[in-house]
């Protein structure tokens, strides 16, 4: 699993947050299954737990809900999302 160099300067992270975001997103427009864990993603992607929890917050697509964090998006919030990462 690979990852950048940390602490990240204010500019690295807007480019990497940015580069995850885009990546989770084509992974989730393109899912055929009903749900899917931080632990696929992260396998899926090759990055960092903490680097798939980072933008799936910064999407608003991570909820706290009974006890627990679920990844919450269906695929018109994600079309959505999208838009903002050409």
């Amino acid at each position: 699993i690979g990852a950048p160099e940390k602490p990240l300067s204010d500019l690295g992270q807007i480019s990497y947050r940015s580069f995850w975001c885009r990546a989770i997103l084509e992974i989730l427009i393109k899912l055929e299954k009903e749900s899917i864990s931080v632990i696929e993603l992260m396998r899926l992607t090759s990055f960092k737990f903490e680097d798939v929890v980072l933008a799936l917050k910064f999407l608003g697509l991570l909820k706290y809900i009974e006890g627990g964090y679920a990844i919450c998006a269906d695929k018109a919030l994600v079309e959505e999302k999208m838009k903002k990462f050409p």
